[in-house]
C-alpha cells in the first residue's frame, strides 16, 4: 500500500514551503510540479480544512513520468497504478490479472538499449537499505526484490530508486544516446500467418 504522511507531518520533514520536495522531486518548479495547498492556505479561502496528505512514491512517480514525456518522447513506459488510491475491490481485480507471486515494479520503460530489454524502477519515499546495505527486513520488500531479480534474468536493468536527481541520471545514462530505429518490424510466428 503507498506509504502517506499528513501534511503537518510533511511540512514537520520537508519545511512549509516545499522546496525539499521540489529539490528531490520536481523537474523545474515552471515545468509543473504538482503543488500541494496548504491547509492554511485553503481556510484563508474559506474552503475545506479536511486533512490532506502527500504521496511521496506517487509525486515521485508523476515527475519522472514528466521528466521522460518532455526529454524522450518517443519512448514507451508504463506507470503500475498500484500507487494509486484504489478500493478493495479495483486491488482484488488488479491482482486477478497478475502473475501469482510476482510484485511488478513501479515503473517500465520498454527501451531496450545498453544490452538490457529494458528498465524497471522500483520507487521509495526513502531507502530500502539499512546502512549496511542490507535490504530491510519487510515481507513487501522481500517480495519486489525478487520480482526485480526474475526481472533480471529476464535481461532488465533493475533496481530501488529514491531520489529523483539519482533517477534522471540513470534514466540519461540508459537512453543516450538516443536510438533512430523506431520501425515496427512484423514477424511471422510459429503457427501464424
Amino acid at each position: 500500500m503507498t506509504e502517506r504522511i499528513s501534511q503537518e507531518e510533511f511540512k514537520n520533514k520537508y519545511g512549509s514551503d516545499l522546496s525539499a520536495l521540489k529539490t528531490k522531486l520536481a523537474l523545474e518548479p515552471s515545468k509543473g510540479i504538482s503543488k500541494v495547498i496548504s491547509a492554511e492556505r485553503e481556510q484563508a479561502e474559506g474552503k475545506s480544512t479536511r486533512k490532506k496528505y502527500v504521496y511521496l512514491e506517487y509525486e515521485l512517480q508523476k515527475n519522472i513520468a514528466k521528466y521522460l514525456n518532455l526529454k524522450y518522447p518517443k519512448v514507451l513506459f508504463e506507470s503500475s497504478p498500484i500507487n494509486l488510491r484504489l478500493t478493495q475491490a479495483q486491488r482484488g481485480m488488479l491482482s486477478a490479472i497478475q502473475k501469482d507471486g510476482f510484485s511488478p515494479p513501479d515503473m517500465k520503460i520498454y527501451f531496450a538499449n545498453r544490452g538490457y530489454n529494458g528498465l524497471a524502477l522500483e520507487l521509495k519515499k526513502e531507502t530500502p537499505f539499512k546502512q549496511n546495505e542490507e535490504l530491510k527486513k519487510s515481507d513487501h520488500l522481500q517480495k519486489q526484490y525478487a520480482s526485480l531479480l526474475l526481472m533480471s534474468q529476464e535481461g532488465w536493468h533493475v533496481g530501488f530508486y529514491w531520489e529523483f536527481d539519482k533517477i534522471k541520471s540513470l534514466l540519461d545514462w540508459y537512453l543516450t544516446p538516443e536510438r533512430k530505429d523506431y520501425v515496427w518490424v512484423k514477424e511471422e510466428f510459429p503457427g501464424g500467418k
